[in-house]
């Protein structure tokens, strides 16, 4: 029987990550943490998202200590997360910001969104899940 939990190693969870375009962006905002659905591509080891003045934007400058993850799910057989920690910062140098706009990432909705985001990755960490039948709990 395969293990049902198993660790990826540094290589594949950025391989997973890079194979999908949406995350999900998780701050340590006051008075409570938010989750935010994100649309990214990688850029040289950071995950890069677009997002206009507000919220997400004020609760990045005020703490800028994230997580990212990213799943997929396969019903009844396999599944995987990738788990991401680092910082998030307002990508301000031109030369960078023109290499991203070249990547693709475009907003989800019609709205403007002038400011880019990059997390710079601290930990990367993920799992494969295999599903099968569930254990008996005695009780």
């Amino acid at each position: 029987m395969n293990d049902p939990v198993q660790e990826l190693d540094e290589s594949e969870c950025w391989r997973l990550l890079g194979s999908q375009q949406v995350g999900r962006l998780a701050t340590g905002a006051q008075p409570r943490p938010e989750i935010f659905p994100v649309n990214f591509v990688l850029d040289e080891g950071s995950i890069v998202f677009r997002t206009a003045p507000g919220n997400k934007l004020i609760t990045l400058v005020i703490n800028n200590q994230v997580a990212f993850e990213v799943d997929e799910y396969a019903a009844e057989a396999s599944g995987w997360s990738v788990v991401c920690h680092g910082r998030a910062a307002i990508v301000e140098d031109a030369e960078r910001i023109d290499r991203i706009a070249g990547l693709g990432l475009q907003p989800w909705v019609s709205t403007i969104k002038t400011h880019y985001v990059a997390i710079e990755v601290d930990e990367i960490t993920g799992r494969r899940f295999n599903f099968g039948e569930q254990p008996e709990i005695e009780g």
